[in-house]
């Protein structure tokens, strides 16, 4: 694991923006994860329910490593992921892995299920290890918290001694995370077998989808505290491997969130966008007024230049399949439109007016102003 520091039995590094802290910090390490974020404003703590005696850990190669009974518990960095196996040694009597979590109010779990088909056809991707995972979210969004997104937690697979392989079933379940392991696999697997969980800190959505075309735009937004439009971001994932163009757009928004009347308040246009997590491109400067909600859009010219998102909550999206990229972002009150649950990697930066930055909700979820702030001080017997 890369810049890592040791105190103790804790063990510290940062990956995207994201304090991370395996162990404890009592006298003994704890097969436990701390992940913190925003100035420990949001944090989640993943406890696993195992006693520790007199085992101790190892760190070496970047590898942090203790065995625990017949099971030894793995933690170390690939690609910007924390990797976290736990390898039995034999088949073990259950076939559930269950951890215990910890977090503030505003950290909420959304689950990514399969694809339908009318999203396969329409040319939505989510790959294999993102059906049946889950996309955390804080409640804040725009500025300093880009999209909201905390942490993605990968559903988790199996592998045997011989490299056969399985997925499991992963479950939130209020403040537990369960992990089903298929038996006939345990039960038919040559040991050592691998269960790898995998958490990422991305700010991009884990899964895709683009139409040329179509305009979509947030549900959900919150109030701003008055200010001025700095950059506009967004996300992408081009198939094809060119650079296409795409616009966004912010518009005041109903009392639903959706993007009410068309009084477009600016408009900026990607010329020859990357696919990568954060394009962006300064604004012109355009006030927000104090109290007021907004809404932020976006269309592609292409349909193979595709926006990074996770599904949410019900109607977390407004779509309108009429409109021209050739013209204006257009005008929401014009056409059709339908409801979705995309909640897109699009956000923007902008400096509040004689008050702290604000927060504009590029998307949904739900909305809320916190009236006490949470500190995010670790829980005693916690890291």
């Amino acid at each position: 694991m890369s810049d890592i520091s040791v105190i103790g039995t804790e063990y510290d590094t940062v990956l995207d923006e994201t304090a991370i802290k395996i162990g404890g910090t009592g006298e003994k390490f704890v097969p436990n994860i701390n992940a913190s974020k925003w100035d420990n404003e949001a944090w989640l703590n993943i406890n696993t329910p195992e006693v520790v005696l007199n085992e101790k850990e190892t760190f070496k190669d970047g590898v942090i490593e203790i065995t625990i009974g017949d099971r030894v518990h793995r933690y170390y960095e690939k690609e910007g992921k924390l990797e976290y196996e736990i390898e039995f040694r034999s088949n073990p009597l259950s076939n559930i892995v269950t951890f215990n979590l910890l977090f503030p109010p505003g950290l909420v779990f959304y689950y990514q299920p399969e694809l339908e088909q009318w999203e396969i056809d329409e040319g939505c991707v989510r790959p294999d290890d993102v059906v049946g995972s889950y996309a955390v979210y804080w409640a804040k969004r725009n500025n300093k918290y880009k999209t909201g997104k905390f942490c993605h937690i990968y559903r988790p697979k199996l592998i045997d001694a011989n490299r056969k392989e399985a997925w499991c079933e992963l479950k939130y379940d209020s403040n537990r995370l369960i992990i089903t392991m298929p038996r006939l696999f345990l039960n038919t697997a040559r040991y050592p077998v691998i269960l790898d969980p995998e958490l990422g800190y991305s700010t991009a959505g884990d899964s895709n989808a683009g139409n040329d075309g179509v305009f979509q735009s947030s549900h959900d937004v919150t109030d701003a505290s008055g200010g001025n439009i700095d950059t506009f971001h967004c996300a992408l994932d081009a198939v094809d491997g060119t650079n296409d163009n795409y616009k966004m757009g912010v518009y005041p928004a109903g009392a639903d969130g959706d993007p009410s009347d068309g009084v477009l308040v600016e408009q900026v246009e990607f010329t020859s966008v990357a696919a990568i997590d954060d394009n962006n491109t300064p604004g012109a400067g355009s006030l927000l007024a104090a109290s007021t909600r907004y809404a932020i859009a976006k269309i592609e010219e292409d349909s193979d230049t595709k926006t990074k998102y996770d599904s949410g909550a019900a109607e977390s999206h407004w779509a309108d399949s009429g409109a021209n990229y050739a013209d204006m972002m257009p005008n929401p009150a014009d056409g059709s439109h339908s409801d979705g649950t995309r909640m897109w990697s699009i956000w923007i930066d902008y400096s509040a007016a004689g008050a702290p930055s604000g927060v504009v909700q590029h998307s949904s979820g739900y909305t809320m102003r916190r009236k006490k702030e949470i500190d995010g001080e670790h829980i005693p017997g916690m890291i």
